[in-house]
């Protein structure tokens, strides 16, 4: 198995005698194992440079949603709606990626798969307040456009007034222009205090 589209696949046979010492031997001087490297096929033109221009697009679900955010017992989730592109006039973005850093008040919840078939893989990182998501793995073709939401509930263990997520789409493509990869969200936060009576 490979993790990506752009490193060769490779395959090694190691040949060995299965009852050394009898008849048939291996030529001694012949080596016990061959490797090849089996390239993938990209479409990337002539120049075999893959050129893409992806644009993302973050908005916040639902759209009215009032701020500052108020978390309670019953509302603890943001959700928002995220939209890829790779633009039409270039070629394929191999490996799309779309990672999210958030602070600390928030962790990962949820990803959808998008209703046109396509694939989104989402994986919590290896660093606190991080989550990447593959889109479309191995390739979002030219103008191809994905769209998944993508949820965050609050840690109430840290209680601060603003919550913080920023996504960035990357591929290993050359891009064209990366000022449309990237979306910042600061959100107000308040929270609700609940008060139970016993007696």
């Amino acid at each position: 198995e490979t993790s990506d589209s752009e490193n060769a696949l490779a395959v090694r046979i190691n040949i060995a005698a299965q009852k050394p010492n009898t008849s048939p031997v291996l030529n001694p001087y012949s080596s016990g194992s061959s490797e090849w490297f089996i390239p993938f096929l990209k479409d990337c033109g002539d120049d075999d440079i893959c050129t893409s221009d992806l644009l993302l697009q973050v908005e916040q679900k639902p759209k009215d949603v009032k701020l500052p955010y108020v978390v309670s017992d019953k509302n603890r989730r943001l959700l928002f709606q995220v939209t890829l592109t790779n633009k039409i006039n270039q070629e394929n973005a191999y490996n799309t990626k779309l990672k999210a850093l958030f602070s600390e008040n928030l962790f990962f919840a949820s990803s959808t798969t998008p209703s046109d078939g396509t694939e989104v893989l989402c994986q919590v990182g290896n660093t606190q307040g991080s989550v990447t998501c593959l889109v479309d793995f191995p390739l979002l073709k030219a103008g191809q456009m994905v769209t998944f939401d993508i949820g965050f509930d609050f840690n109430l263990k840290h209680l601060q007034d603003k919550a913080y997520i920023f996504f960035q789409a990357t591929s290993e493509s050359k891009e064209v222009y990366e000022g449309d990869n990237s979306v910042n969200r600061t959100i107000p936060v308040q929270y609700d205090a609940g008060i139970h009576l016993t007696r």
